[in-house]
């Protein structure tokens, strides 16, 4: 919401915009905000306000699942151990075709431990979306909601088995924003 309303803000007032660096003044607001700036897929590097841009293969499909379930963001970085944390690996230097997929095996969130420990439905979720055959499954941010990557369209099917557990589920994938 935050880059939307800067970006939204410098198309009203050209004249300030010109003059102020969205990127800066985003990333005083938060680490996450100069990533909506721009786009589609950048790396983040620092706190994530340095940001490298980078081709990217948009030709696959997630499943995002919903438990309907608290993981307040507060408590899961309060549970989090800051002393124990793996570095993040390179990763490949584009991430169009299999190097998205050798990316995706690289993907760590500090926060999924935490989440998968505090919430065991979580859990439960990673490990289905990898039995469907998931090239990898995460947390999303401090969770509940879990993703999987996939080649291929999912299979109608097992939407509805997985909302037949109680969960909301999703098919999405990427949608290509370099031309708008």
């Amino acid at each position: 919401d935050a880059a939307a309303t800067l970006l939204g803000l410098s198309k009203l007032y050209p004249q300030l915009s010109s003059r102020i660096d969205l990127s800066s003044l985003a990333a005083r607001i938060g680490s996450d905000i100069p990533f909506f700036l721009g786009g589609p897929v950048a790396i983040g590097r620092g706190r994530g306000e340095r940001l490298t841009p980078v081709a990217i293969d948009l030709t696959w499909y997630a499943i995002l699942i919903c438990p309907r379930i608290a993981s307040p963001t507060p408590d899961v970085y309060a549970a989090l151990d800051l002393t124990s944390l793996p570095r993040m690996p390179h990763f490949p230097v584009r991430l169009e075709g299999d190097g998205f997929f050798a990316a995706l095996a690289l993907i760590h969130n500090d926060l999924q431990d935490v989440v998968e420990c505090r919430a065991p439905e979580v859990l439960h979720w990673h490990n289905r979306l990898l039995t469907l055959g998931a090239e990898g499954a995460y947390v999303s941010g401090s969770g509940p909601a879990v993703f999987g990557g996939f080649r291929h369209k999912p299979d109608p099917a097992w939407l509805a088995d997985i909302r037949a557990e109680g969960v909301d589920a999703f098919v999405v994938r990427p949608l290509d924003t370099r031309s708008t």
